[in-house]
Parts: structure tokens; sequence; C-alpha cells
């Protein structure tokens, strides 16, 4: 498991919270943290003390990142009161590390050599998909739609690529077949991908509609790309005074990824895309891989917390809002 995929494992708090009450190890319950000393965590995995203190030495930017740390003075006085280790409890150290909750499990994920070790991986890693899955309502084809930006997103969407089929159908000289290829190229120019490839890598049927699965970043970033193309064409289409070629209109294409109002947007849907679909639905865009990054504890709120919902609870609730944002 690499670097990023640990982080982003151990920053959904739902799988850790399950993996957490059903996992026999003595936590102590500390100012609101479930610790455990250094001792307790060799003990679990069953190895050398010495083992996991080099652990940590090798790896301790992250491990301190998830809650690792040392007590000292008051706090570890406190602590001897509550503390399950009894070598704690006993010894006059004026230092005693300890791992938080998040911490332990990343030494497991971390640690080679140890059978332990290994099934806390795997169960680490089967909690992570089924709390997914569970709070998805047992698929994540839609789990984009549980976000509270997504049918704004839509609906502007909808308005967006109105706007370009209209200038499509105006300002170019082709046939019917103009909108396909037009709109592939908008697919590359934001994640690199054909609206084919999109659908195969998500497993999407022919009734499914790719822009019904796209997370808000996804969609604002096609809006903006398909805004701006629609201005091209027109503007060609008045210089040239008439309808433009197929080159001519491929030509516009060229470099959009790198203009500058639309660079940081463009970049950010491929690292949403590209992060969000590897993590909640297992799906790898290959095209976009380099802009994979961890999720953070933000990411799993927005999509399975309090403030997601099923669309059609969300439809029903702000019904009027989303009219006024469709007709606009």
């Amino acid at each position: 498991m690499d670097k990023n995929h640990r982080i982003s494992v151990l920053n959904n708090n739902f799988a850790v919270d399950q993996v957490r009450e059903g996992l026999p190890v003595g936590v102590t319950l500390f100012n609101g943290e479930y610790l455990l000393t250094t001792r307790q965590v060799a003990d679990f995995y069953e190895v050398e003390e010495r083992t996991i203190r080099r652990l940590v030495e090798d790896n301790r930017k992250e491990i301190e990142s998830n809650g690792y740390r040392n007590l000292k003075g008051d706090e570890l006085k406190a602590f001897r009161i509550f503390g399950k280790d009894k070598n704690v409890l006993t010894k006059k150290a004026t230092i005693v590390s300890v791992f938080t909750f998040k911490a332990f499990l990343n030494a497991g994920m971390l640690l080679k050599g140890s059978a332990k070790a290994q099934q806390v991986r795997q169960l680490l890693l089967d909690t992570a998909i089924s709390v997914i899955n569970e709070r998805a309502g047992g698929s994540t084809k839609y789990i984009n739609q549980r976000d509270e930006n997504f049918l704004p997103a839509l609906f502007q969407n909808e308005n967006y690529n109105e706007k370009f089929r209209q200038a499509l159908a105006g300002c170019v000289a082709m046939g019917q077949g103009k909108f396909p290829k037009f709109n592939n190229l908008i697919y590359k120019t934001v994640f690199k991908e054909s609206a084919r490839k999109y659908k195969e890598i998500l497993d999407l049927g022919k009734k499914d509609r790719s822009r019904d699965t796209m997370y808000s970043e996804v969609l604002n970033a096609i809006s903006s790309v398909e805004n701006g193309v629609a201005t091209l064409i027109r503007q060609e289409y008045d210089k040239k005074g008439g309808k433009l070629s197929k080159a001519e209109t491929e030509a516009l294409f060229r470099g959009l990824d790198d203009n500058p109002f639309l660079k940081p947007q463009i970049e950010d849907a491929r690292a949403k895309m590209a992060s969000f679909d590897k993590e909640f639905r297992r799906k790898n865009h290959i095209s976009i891989a380099e802009y994979i990054s961890p999720l953070n504890q933000e990411a799993y709120e927005r999509f399975l917390g309090k403030k997601s919902k099923e669309l059609s609870a969300r439809i029903s609730e702000n019904l009027e809002e989303f009219k006024r944002l469709k007709d606009k």
C-alpha cells in the first residue's frame, strides 16, 4: 500500500471508528483520544518494542501526522492514573511515547513480518470499502450525487452545454457527428480521456449519462471549457463571415488546458476525479494518474457524512431553487 493510499484510508474516520469498535486492543481513553503505549502496540502486533521504535524513526513524519507523540510533565502524570499499561503505571520514566488509534493503525500498515499487522491491514481495507458502499446505498456509481454542490453544477453545466451545442450547430460546417466529435475534445481537454473511455472506466451502460456521474469540480471545468470554446467559435465565425471547417474548429482547442484562465480549474478537476474515483469507486484513470493525492477527512464528510444526501432527498428540499437554476 503506497503512502497516498495509507493517508486516504486513515482519513476515513467512519472506517477507523468501526475498526476501533471491533478490534480487541486495550486502548486508554484520555482527554478525548484513544491512546496506546509503545509496549501495547508491540504486544498487539507480536513484535519487540525496539521494532516499533525503529518503525517510528523510519516513518516519524507520517506516524506523527496521525497522532504519535510524547507525554511528559502533568500530562504524563494524568495519563498514569488512567493508563492501562501497567509498566507505565509503575515506571518512573519522565517521557512516555503514545500512539493514537490512527497512529496504531498506521504502524500496522507499515509493519512487515507481523501476521497481526497483516490482519489489521486487511480488516481496515475491507472496512473502508464496506463503509463507503453502505453509506452510498450499495453502489458508488453515483456517489458524486451525494455532494450538495452536484445539482447546482449539473444545472449550470446544462446551460453551458446548450450554448456549446448552439455554437456548433450555427457556426460549424459539419454534419450531425460534430457534437460527439467536439464533445470528445472537451473531455480530452479537461481530463485527457474520450467520452467513450470515461464510460468504459466507470462501467457505464448506453443509457447512463456520463455527466450524471461526475463530481462538481469536473462539471464546472467542463462548463468553463464549453463556454470558452462556444465564445471562440462565434468570434471566429463573425471574423470569417461564414461557418468554420472541422480543422478550423479543432484549432480552437489547442492549448486550452494551458490557458491561464482555465488551467487552475482543469487541474483541480483532474485531481478530484483521479483521487475520488480511486478511493470511492476503485477506478483508475491512467491518463491523469499523476494527479492522484490523498483524500482528507473533509472529502469523506462531503460524500459520506451528515451533509451528504441521496439525490431524491436533496431535490425535494430544494426544488424551487433547482428550478430557478435550471431555467436561468
